[in-house]
């Protein structure tokens, strides 16, 4: 699983969290293609278009794996 933050020209922060390898690809080579002026995707089941020029930078970030430690 991958997470991805776009960084906003705004400063805001839009973190979209445990994406899956091939999806997180997909929004990459979407964001990085200037034919399209929409990064567009689907989050909790709804599509979303996020107009490329609001957008100041794309970060990929490797999921860690969750751990969990046991108290006695």
């Amino acid at each position: 699983m991958i997470n991805i933050v776009l960084i906003m020209m705004n400063g805001q922060e839009i973190n979209l969290n445990n994406i899956e390898t091939s999806e997180a690809k997909k929004l990459e080579e979407s964001f990085n293609n200037t034919d399209s002026m929409f990064l567009s995707f689907e989050s909790e089941g709804t599509r979303v278009s996020i107009n490329k020029m609001a957008i100041m930078r794309l970060e990929v970030v490797e999921s860690k794996t969750n751990q969990t430690t046991e108290h006695e």
